[in-house]
């Protein structure tokens, strides 16, 4: 998500200002939906309506503690139009403490939307509504879909090895694709490994969002982003990091010039 939230304030110049056109301050603390007698208190500050550039908006929040014993407070969407997806930089911890919120939109639903932020420390949950202003996109599938030869800087798993990256859309999903990367082709070796996974395309800013998920084979996607060069001559990038079951990371990329 990190990489996200640079990539965005780098290309638009946004800065999030905490407190900037609030809908929701300390005189106005979101509904509350738990009268529990040992109540921890906090808001949230930084509400706002969010409108998209580039096919991404974002928010700046401030959880501040108000009153009770400090608990640990849990931060979630819990309403997004279709085709919106959102990463909090901190989804959860002890007030006093700052959160940027990244939307990305495939462009499947367009127009205004209210989403609904959801907050709970075990003994008061709050939620949050606000505006999402979405833009209209196009199916750009065409544009990335094909298979692709490739050689050159190896995903995880595959060291030294020449494999066949096929990329084609997912019929169930607007603007999504599918990476499927296969080496058992090329050679006739008993470790040779076939593994899938999915992306979700901004059409806006020629952006690849990579959703937390779990491969074909089992492997766990913590997340990543990539970006397609709208040219005749396609090049797409994708980078993400994966997680194993001890829990240790490794980074991956698909550097993919084209034929």
């Amino acid at each position: 998500m990190n990489k996200q939230l640079l990539h965005f304030l780098s290309v638009i110049g946004l800065t999030i200002t905490l407190f900037a056109c609030k809908k929701e301050d300390s005189n106005s603390p979101g509904n509350n939906n738990n009268a529990n007698t040992d109540k921890s208190e906090f808001i949230i500050n930084g509400i706002a309506d969010v409108t998209f550039t580039e096919g991404i908006g974002a928010l700046g929040l401030e959880i501040q503690h108000v009153s009770g014993s400090q608990k640990t407070v849990n931060l979630s969407m819990s309403t997004l139009p279709a085709g919106v997806s959102a990463s909090f930089s901190s989804p959860s911890g002890t007030p006093t403490f700052g959160s940027a919120v990244v939307f990305n939109t495939t462009g499947e639903s367009d127009g205004v939307h209210t989403a609904t932020l959801h907050a709970t420390n075990g003994s008061t949950s709050k939620d949050y509504e606000f505006k999402l202003h979405l833009p209209k996109a196009d199916d750009c599938t065409g544009e990335v879909t094909s298979p692709y030869r490739y050689s050159g800087t190896e995903p995880c798993g595959m060291p030294g090895k020449h494999f066949t990256v096929y990329i084609y859309p997912d019929p169930e999903h607007f603007n999504r694709v599918v990476f499927q990367v296969d080496q058992r082709e090329w050679a006739d070796d008993p470790e040779a490994r076939a593994y899938s996974f999915y992306g979700d395309l901004n059409c806006f800013g020629a952006k690849i969002i990579i959703p937390a998920q779990t491969t074909s084979d089992g492997v766990e996607i913590v997340d990543g982003i990539g970006s397609f060069r709208r040219a005749d001559w396609p090049k797409i990038q994708v980078e993400y990091t994966t997680k194993d079951e001890s829990g240790n990371l490794s980074s991956c990329v698909l550097n993919i010039p084209g034929y």
